[in-house]
């Protein structure tokens, strides 16, 4: 079941944050860029994965529908040792001249959040991919009901 809720994501202090982030070492916009301001940790994680990848095999498209869970447990506000940060790699690219969300990679991060689920708790989500992602949320959200089985909570800002 997917429930909306009127507020800020960030504030969620237990369970998973999941979002959407390009497969191109860039966190500049968006929930992304707030939630890499909020966890450090979170966008340094990020950062490793996105090097290895160029690294082995310079081809950063080959993170597109990978799930990166991340501690949060640096971040210098207190959030409670609940909040793990998915990053889930629903674009290779970014920019607003086009869609850049990739429909069958938010398709796969979402049937890896479900695998996980158990793990973390509560997932809570922006709506992934149709902000500066370019994406329809109706398709998104179809997507995220066919592949996701359990409760997400859908964080629209007030």
């Amino acid at each position: 079941m997917i429930e909306y809720r009127k507020g800020n994501l960030l504030d969620v202090t237990s369970g998973l944050i999941a979002h959407g982030v390009n497969c191109q070492g860039v966190m500049g916009s968006g929930v992304a860029k707030a939630i890499r301001e909020k966890y450090p940790l979170a966008y340094r994680t990020y950062l490793k994965k996105v090097q290895k990848c160029v690294e082995f095999n310079n081809n950063t498209s080959a993170l597109l529908g990978q799930v990166q869970f991340c501690s949060t447990s640096d971040n210098e506000v207190f959030t409670g040792p609940n909040v793990v940060v998915a990053n889930c790699f629903t674009q290779d690219f970014y920019g607003t001249d086009k869609r850049h969300v990739n429909y069958e990679a938010v398709a796969k991060c979402f049937q890896t959040l479900y695998v996980r689920s158990g793990m973390y708790g509560q997932l809570n989500i922006p709506k992934i991919g149709a902000g500066l992602g370019g994406g329809d949320w109706s398709v998104i959200e179809s997507i995220i009901k066919s592949e996701y089985k359990g409760d997400v909570i859908v964080w629209e800002l007030a």
